[in-house]
């Protein structure tokens, strides 16, 4: 047994070295103190050189304001190194704070997408074939943008490449693109087809909506589309699919058989499901699994929801379709509230939530709550009289006493 251990230890030290060599490679691919530049009269690219001389990386773009250009073309090459990396220089894969291409801040979740004045002209995107890496939030910001070519090289395609381009109206993926963040073109609002190459292994089009090569994934829905009908050969939904959807309705068939976290959440008004569908059932504002009898979304037209009887658990990837619950109703039928992001149901400020039991549900976390609000903090929170001591005990044992001043009783 301690050499089965002493083994696994050694893989695992070695695949971490690995990765660590590897990350090592790439941030020294680039010569840092070799920046040069090109100059098309609308625009100055600055780029690093490769150690080797062969690729360039263009990190910046300076829009020269008194010759604006509708097009942005990238040269295809710096000097006698063939561009393959498009981004600026300081962002990081993982940040949440970065800049586009032209120097301009961007921070998502607070509204910014580095939009200037320069860019207001900029209409169209040509990327040499050569580019391989996109960085995060490169073209964030281009609000007039409607045309642009992903490159035949491309390979993942992150988040946040084409914040607020709301005028592009159509998307083509390309052969070897393979890895498609659903949040690449968050605010495209103007996106109605997603057309792909016949020869990509990984996607394929359906019904201008992006799934898997067999047709049993559905990744992405287009923006603009007013009513989904998910094709029949789905069989799941994957995470955040309807994420920039801007749909009305969405029809859901007999074959689905699995719904990612998130995978509905849009602002849909009206939701069918195939009543033959084997896995998922409808009950009221509540799409619910049979089998685990988890809550899958709710469907909120009237900002009220009724928890379905048949519910047990209340997970964290919920889909929320439509406005979030000004009240909501829990029955004594769920034992089980999921961190985080049960509560993201409820509207975090002056909602109304009721428990029907009088014994308060377990929550299932791994995050301690100083970090993360259990319960949507200023909210009411109305509980049978006869559990008001439980749930004042479940309040202090998740250490979340300030929601006492917020507890009624019935």
């Amino acid at each position: 047994m301690k050499k089965i251990l002493l083994n696994v230890v050694l893989v695992i030290a070695m695949a971490c070295g690995a990765a660590a060599l590897n990350h090592t490679a790439q941030a020294s691919e680039w010569d840092k103190g070799n920046v040069q530049t090109a100059d098309d009269g609308s625009f100055v690219f600055k780029a690093y050189i490769s150690k080797d001389g062969t690729k360039s990386w263009i990190y910046n773009v300076k829009v020269r304001r008194e010759k604006y250009a509708s097009t942005l073309r990238f040269p295809s090459a710096i000097g006698n190194a063939k561009v393959t990396r498009i981004g600026h220089k300081e962002n990081k894969e993982d940040g949440d704070i970065c800049h586009n291409i032209f120097g301009g801040f961007v921070e998502w979740y607070h509204d910014f997408d580095g939009y200037e004045a320069s860019l207001v002209n900029i209409k169209e995107v040509v990327i040499p074939d050569s580019v391989e890496s996109i960085t995060k939030y490169c073209f964030a910001g281009l609000r007039s943008l409607t045309t642009v070519n992903l490159p035949k090289k491309l390979k993942k395609l992150d988040s946040m490449v084409f914040i607020n381009s709301r005028s592009i109206k159509e998307i083509t993926v390309p052969k070897k693109l393979k890895d498609i963040s659903v949040r690449a073109f968050d605010g495209c609002k103007g996106i109605e087809n997603i057309k792909v190459n016949k020869k990509n292994k990984a996607y394929k089009s359906a019904d201008g909506m992006l799934v898997s090569k067999n047709g049993r994934t559905l990744y992405l829905v287009p923006a603009a589309r007013k009513t989904v009908n998910i094709p029949g050969t789905v069989k799941k939904i994957a995470e955040s699919a309807f994420c920039q959807s801007q749909a009305k309705k969405i029809y859901i068939p007999k074959s689905v058989a699995d719904i990612g976290d998130n995978a509905l959440s849009c602002k849909a008004e009206y939701v069918e499901l195939s009543r033959e569908n084997p896995v998922f059932a409808m009950d009221g504002e509540c799409i619910y699994n049979k089998n685990s009898k988890t809550l899958t979304a709710v469907v909120n037209a009237d900002k009220n929801i009724a928890v379905s009887n048949n519910v047990n658990t209340i997970p964290g990837g919920v889909s929320v379709i439509g406005e979030c619950a000004k009240y909501l109703e829990i029955p004594a039928s769920v034992t089980k509230l999921e961190t985080p992001y049960w509560h993201k149901i409820a509207k975090s400020i002056d909602a109304v939530i009721k428990f029907r039991s009088a014994k308060p549900p377990v929550i299932i976390t791994d995050i301690p709550s100083w970090e993360y609000a259990y319960f949507p903090m200023d909210s009411q929170v109305v509980v049978p009289k006869a559990g008001e001591e439980a749930y004042k005990n479940w309040f202090k044992e998740t250490e979340s006493e300030e929601m006492l001043k917020n507890l009624k009783t019935y």
